[in-house]
């Protein structure tokens, strides 16, 4: 019995300490008990709760998420942000460049993630040689809309002459590019795509430059 009533009064003790006590909430989501003294634009000055009549403490107000006070009260100092998750996308794009293949449309797949993978395909019209031609590639995304491209496609005309008349071809290849894919929005997104690099024709050996520039929407 005398046992039972030492671990009532303990924990009557500890449940009255709790109420007693300030805690500070960092954004880390470290606890400190204290007894919060003053709280100004900045800072906030404390004391220990296990050294009362010890030294004023200062901390960062953008340190501090939320402060628990004695009376059950709660004040949010400093809100946390919740990290954006990047989902798995389709877009949709118009534009012109070498993964548009000339002028054309651009439908692509991204993975979810800060680091994610996708793919395109583009449909587009070559003036310079009046053809369709399309391009296909693969993309990875080392960090938020940055990517690095691969792809095969239509890289640019190339000029000869047959039976002394000026004629066009289309030239295939192998463009690497490093881009951005930037769009805006929650559910329905739009922004910009641009890019660049080097463009390798598989006919002729050339080195040709690749770019892209054009308009997203993001489903």
């Amino acid at each position: 019995m005398k046992h039972l009533t030492i671990t009532l009064l303990l924990l009557v003790f500890s449940a009255i300490s709790a109420f007693t006590q300030d805690i500070i909430i960092k954004k880390s989501g470290e606890k400190i008990e204290s007894k919060v003294i003053e709280i100004t634009s900045k800072i906030v000055k404390y004391r220990l709760y296990s050294q009362p009549n010890g030294s004023i403490r200062i901390i960062k107000k953008r340190k501090v998420h939320m402060i628990k006070y004695e009376d059950g009260m709660h004040e949010t100092i400093t809100p946390v942000k919740e990290k954006k998750h990047y989902k798995s996308v389709f877009t949709a794009s118009v534009g012109y460049g070498n993964s548009y293949a000339g002028r054309g449309i651009r439908l692509g797949y991204r993975t979810g993630g800060t680091m994610a993978f996708g793919v395109h395909v583009g449909v587009g019209h070559s003036s310079d040689i009046d053809k369709v031609s399309g391009a296909f590639g693969i993309k990875i995304f080392p960090y938020k809309y940055l990517y690095l491209n691969a792809q095969y496609g239509m890289i640019g005309s190339h000029k000869y002459f047959e039976e002394g008349k000026a004629k066009k071809e289309n030239l295939e290849g192998i463009s690497l590019m490093a881009g951005v894919d930037k769009v805006w929005g929650d559910k329905i997104g739009y922004g910009f795509n641009i890019a660049v690099g080097p463009a390798f024709s598989v006919s002729n050996n050339r080195v040709l430059t690749a770019f892209d520039i054009g308009f997203i929407i993001r489903f």
